[in-house]
C-alpha cells in the first residue's frame, strides 16, 4: 500500500506544472555551491594534492566549520567513493540520511550516494543494487520533487534494467528541471542507440552532453561510451569514435583493464584494418585537441 501511494504521488508530481521548477527555484540550484563545497572543490582540484594521500588531511582542516553545516562527513564519503571505496562511502551516507531526516537539506548526501551507487560497477549488474538506487532516488523525489537528481537516478537505474521507455520519462523530467547536467544525455544516448536504433540521434544527444561542460560526468556513464562509439562508426564519424575512446582512457585509466572496453577497442581496430583507415586526425588537429585550442565538436560539427 505504501509503495502504491509513493508511485501515485510521483506520477502526480510528474504531471504537475510546478515540476517545471518555476515556483521552487531553490531546489534546482547546485548543491555543491556553498562555502564548504567551494573549499572542498579547491583542494580536490589542486594538482599538487594527491587524492589518495593528502585530501583527507587537507579536508580535516575544515571539519569544525563544515560539520556545523552537515557537509563535512558527506565530503569525506565523496572522497572515499572517488578513490573506489564505494562500500565505505555508501555506509556513511546511508547513516547520514537515516539519522538526519529532520535536517533542512539532505540533497548533498543523496547526490553523493546516488553518484557512488551509479559509478560502482557492481551496481550495474546487480538487481538488488539497482533496486536500492531506485529506492533512494524515490526518496529524493518525494522529499525534493523539484530537484532533478532523484529523477535522474531513478531513470538511470531503469535504463540499466533495459526498461528504456520508462527510464526515458524520468531522464526527460530531470532535464526539464536542470538541462545543463551532462549525465542525463549519456543515458539518453544509450536509449537512442539500444531502443530506438537511431545512431544519428544518439550521436547528436551525446554531443549535446559535451556542450554542457561536465565531460567527466558524461564519460562516467560507461555504457554511453560503447553506444556512442558504435553509433559514430555507423555514421562514419571516425573522429568522434577515436576521440571518445582515447578521452575515456585519459579520464578513467583503469577502464583499459575492463573486458567489454578491450573488446570495443578491438572491434574499432579491426574495422580500421579491414577498411584501410589509418590516422583520422591530422597532426595539427591532434596537437590542437591535446592543448585544448581545438574542441572535438569543432571537428565533427557537420555530422
Amino acid at each position: 500500500m505504501k509503495v502504491l501511494l509513493l508511485i501515485t504521488f510521483i506520477m502526480i508530481v510528474l504531471q504537475s506544472e510546478a515540476v517545471k521548477g518555476l515556483d521552487c527555484v531553490e531546489q534546482s540550484t547546485n548543491v555543491f555551491d556553498t562555502p564548504c563545497g567551494k573549499f572542498y572543490e579547491k583542494i580536490y582540484r589542486n594538482s599538487e594534492v594527491d587524492i589518495k594521500i593528502n585530501l583527507f588531511k587537507e579536508w580535516k582542516k575544515y571539519e569544525k566549520q563544515c560539520s556545523e553545516t552537515g557537509e563535512y562527513e558527506v565530503y569525506v564519503a565523496n572522497t572515499l567513493q572517488a578513490i573506489g571505496k564505494h562500500a565505505e562511502a555508501q555506509s556513511i551516507l546511508r547513516k547520514i540520511i537515516l539519522e538526519k531526516q529532520k535536517q533542512s537539506d539532505l540533497r548533498l548526501a543523496y547526490q553523493v550516494l546516488l553518484q557512488s551507487l551509479m559509478s560502482d560497477g557492481r551496481s550495474l549488474t546487480d538487481e538488488n543494487k539497482l533496486q536500492e538506487i531506485k529506492d533512494i532516488a524515490m526518496q529524493a523525489m518525494v522529499l525534493y520533487p523539484h530537484w532533478y537528481r532523484g529523477y535522474l537516478g531513478y531513470g538511470g537505474a531503469l535504463v540499466y534494467q533495459n526498461q528504456f521507455l520508462e527510464g526515458k520519462k524520468y531522464i526527460d523530467q530531470s532535464i526539464l528541471l536542470q538541462d545543463s547536467y551532462s549525465e542525463a544525455y549519456g543515458f539518453l544516448t544509450i536509449i537512442y542507440h539500444l531502443h530506438f536504433k537511431d545512431a544519428k540521434m544518439a550521436l547528436k544527444t551525446y554531443k549535446k552532453g559535451l556542450l554542457m561542460g561536465q565531460e567527466k560526468m558524461l564519460f562516467s556513464i560507461l555504457h554511453a561510451t560503447s553506444s556512442v562509439v558504435k553509433c559514430a562508426m555507423n555514421q562514419k564519424d571516425y573522429k568522434t569514435a577515436i576521440w571518445v575512446l582515447e578521452r575515456q582512457t585519459e579520464l578513467f585509466p583503469q577502464i583499459t583493464k575492463v573486458a567489454w572496453y578491450q573488446g570495443l577497442v578491438s572491434q574499432v581496430n579491426q574495422y580500421f584494418r579491414e577498411n584501410n583507415i589509418s590516422e583520422v586526425f591530422t597532426m595539427e588537429e591532434r596537437e590542437g585537441l591535446k592543448s585544448g585550442k581545438i574542441k572535438i565538436l569543432e571537428l565533427v560539427s557537420d555530422k
